[in-house]
């Protein structure tokens, strides 16, 4: 299977307008978000209806619910939160102590057989598409309108997403520059992992991503953890964190590893597979261009 690296670059916004005299989105905003996507749907919004899109709900008033939106193949620890308003306004977010890597939308893609050509909206975009999609409005529609912003780094202009997964057994490498004239301000990853091979099973390696050369530092979103599976039929793994002091103008490289669990009832004759699976990383890199 042929693998492939994906990069969308979003522009960033430098103002949230329909923020502006809203002190209540004000507050909330500048206090608690981070990377977020909004959009003005065109029409006023039935609260009563947005709110049975919602997993939770936060805080509701008589003009706007924030709470968390459920998007496909989406832990609690990647669920995006909603602000929604009645006079036509949603916005979909992460907190800003959340890596922004968390907008890959993983579950866009079949997990056995992984094509990253095949994504479009981001994990943000989806929340939105579910909020005003029980409105009756088409996310198609109001896609071109759609801006990104990231209220912690409020001069960025550009979000640049790197992704590679693969489900043939060894490693796949790419590589990736950061130029020099840019402003970085961010750089974030996430790690997936679907039905990887066990630790130590007859001398296999886990399913792992390193960059240049080391395994990225993280959590999975209750304890620590490396960009490493852990191994085992069936078992859907991600693993999140931060890149700090990403070096400019220097060659990055990434190793991507897989291996296939096995069926291997007898020591260590390997065969037939248990599961085809995949191996994925994403990396966000927040910035401001010239």
């Amino acid at each position: 299977m042929k693998t492939k690296i994906f990069i969308p670059l979003i522009s960033l916004m430098c103002t949230v307008l329909f923020l502006t005299g809203n002190s209540s989105a004000e507050g909330f905003a500048s206090s608690e978000a981070g990377i977020a996507a909004y959009v003005n749907v065109g029409m006023s919004i039935d609260l009563d209806q947005a709110a049975g899109t919602y997993r939770g709900i936060e805080d509701r008033t008589s003009t706007y619910i924030i709470g968390i939106v459920d998007v496909p193949n989406a832990n609690d620890y990647e669920m995006p939160h909603v602000y929604t308003t009645s006079d036509g306004w949603v916005m979909a977010y992460y907190p800003k102590e959340k890596p922004r890597a968390l907008i890959m939308p993983w579950g866009q893609f079949d997990k056995n057989t992984p094509d990253i050509s095949q994504l479009s909206n981001s994990r943000l975009e989806e929340a939105i598409a579910k909020v005003s999609g029980v409105n009756g409005i088409e996310y198609s529609t109001i896609k071109p309108n759609t801006k990104y912003y990231d209220f912690q780094y409020p001069d960025a202009n550009r979000l640049t997403m790197i992704a590679r997964s693969s489900a043939i057994d060894g490693v796949q490498s790419f590589r990736f520059r950061v130029p020099t004239e840019i402003t970085l301000y961010d750089t974030s990853w996430e790690y997936y992992s679907y039905g990887s091979e066990q630790n130590g099973r007859c001398s296999r390696q886990n399913s792992l991503f390193k960059l240049d050369g080391n395994e990225l530092i993280g959590t999975n979103g209750s304890f620590n953890h490396n960009s490493r599976s852990d191994g085992g039929n069936g078992l859907d793994e991600r693993y999140y964190g931060t890149i700090n002091g990403l070096t400019k103008d220097v060659l990055h490289k990434g190793d991507l590893w897989y291996y296939q669990y096995y069926n291997n009832p007898n020591g260590c004759a390997y065969g037939p597979y248990i599961d085809a699976g995949s191996s994925n990383i994403a990396i966000a890199v927040i910035y401001k261009a010239p």
